[in-house]
């Protein structure tokens, strides 16, 4: 939710096109991200001078610095992810690699790697920055258009502004691209709606990249002070959106809690009065709860066991009492024996069923039990006891059903 509040949403993009024998000519563009709309504050074409580069596009925002022109070696070659020292040196076979600045731009199945020499690049950081420009990201020829190419008002596969050509496929990834002074647009160029100068494209387009980063990934090359300035513009950027929000975070917590303490002491005072009010049939709900215990604590010790129809439980064992048994005596939560101590009061076996009768063989006995079993309020069936009399020449048995 925080990131679109880390981009660094105000920038500045400079682009210097060196011409040979030192002549260079500078624009510039700076942007600013305004909620979800981006517009472009203040431009600039000139010939040339700094200073008066400085006073028509104020300083203060970080600043992305392009370079095109003389100076500047782009090749085509087979898509590479990452530039190893074994491909830097196919490029460049008699310099060596430090004493430039790369930058890598891959597209469709093949990378446009633009070189510098680090001394003409770092030239121009020193002196934007002693005009008042702070340099965070630095991008080698044309290739940041492909930032803004779905912005542009162009209707076939081809962008030409201020020299450059540039050929896509219907994915738009670069085809083909070459340099040439006499290559002009054959149209007016426009962003969204408004119109915008060729020369103002690759200011644009970088400052564009810059103000959106984090979230857009650069087109840039790897120039270790740049970076170290933009990881340090980034980081005050997120410490100062995260100090907002930690501070808008305690606000809501104080007001919460205000609104809260002010909520809660009304209702403490509610209740205050509402126990004055109460107080003197404390008594009474004291007496009545002793009652109502009392009462349940009687009913207990009677035995009873809440809307249970022992009728109808007694009905269904029978029902399915074989033939060969023939049932003697039933007794429900019988009495137990009484305590010994002081505790005389009578006590009852809880949910109990004891069963005695007779049956010249157990298997019917067994047989019994086992449809008693089927019952789903029956919750255990024991035989307590099987013994022969002789007397009366058949078995007696004692039987015990849970419930």
């Amino acid at each position: 939710m925080l990131r679109q509040y880390y981009r660094i949403g105000k920038a500045i993009g400079l682009n210097v096109h060196l011409s040979g024998d030192d002549g260079w000519t500078i624009s510039g563009c700076s942007v600013a991200i305004n909620g979800n709309k981006l517009d472009i504050e203040q431009k600039a074409v000139l010939p040339k001078g700094l200073d008066e580069l400085s006073k028509k596009i104020k300083g203060g925002a970080p600043v992305a610095l392009n370079l095109t022109g003389k100076g500047i070696l782009i090749k085509k070659i087979e898509r590479q992810e990452e530039l190893t020292d074994t491909v830097i040196s196919r490029l460049l076979p008699n310099a060596k690699a430090e004493d430039f600045y790369i930058q890598n731009f891959q597209t469709g199945d093949s990378s446009y790697v633009a070189m510098i020499r680090r001394a003409e690049a770092d030239k121009w950081i020193k002196r934007l920055e002693q005009a008042g420009f702070q340099i965070i990201v630095l991008s080698l020829g044309p290739f940041v258009l492909q930032q803004i190419r779905p912005q542009l008002n162009v209707y076939d596969n081809r962008l030409v502004a201020e020299g450059h050509q540039v050929e896509y496929d219907q994915h738009g990834n670069w085809l083909t691209y070459s340099h040439r002074v006499e290559n002009k647009a054959s149209f007016p160029l426009k962003i969204g709606e408004e119109k915008i100068e060729e020369q103002l494209l690759i200011p644009y387009a970088a400052a564009f990249q810059l103000a959106l980063l984090p979230d857009l990934p650069p087109i840039s090359a790897e120039v270790p002070s740049a970076e170290a300035a933009y990881q340090k513009k980034l980081a005050n950027k997120q410490l100062k959106v995260n100090a907002m929000v930690v501070l808008c975070a305690v606000f809501v917590l104080l007001l919460i809690n205000f609104a809260l303490f002010s909520y809660l002491h009304g209702q403490n005072q509610q209740l205050a009065d509402t126990v004055s009010r109460n107080s003197h049939d404390l008594n009474d709900v004291q007496k009545q709860s002793q009652q109502v215990a009392d009462k349940e604590a009687l009913v207990k010790k009677m035995g009873w066991e809440g809307n249970i129809k022992k009728s109808s439980l007694i009905d269904q064992i029978a029902q399915l009492l074989p033939p060969e048994i023939k049932w003697e005596k039933i007794s429900i939560d019988q009495s137990l024996p009484p305590a010994s101590g002081e505790n005389k009061e009578p006590q009852f076996a809880d949910k109990q069923i004891m069963i005695s009768g007779y049956a010249d063989r157990i298997i019917p006995v067994n047989e019994w039990m086992a449809r008693i079993r089927t019952r789903s309020w029956v919750k255990d069936v024991q035989l307590e006891n099987y013994t022969f009399n002789n007397e009366l020449n058949t078995g007696q048995f004692n039987i015990r059903i849970n419930y």
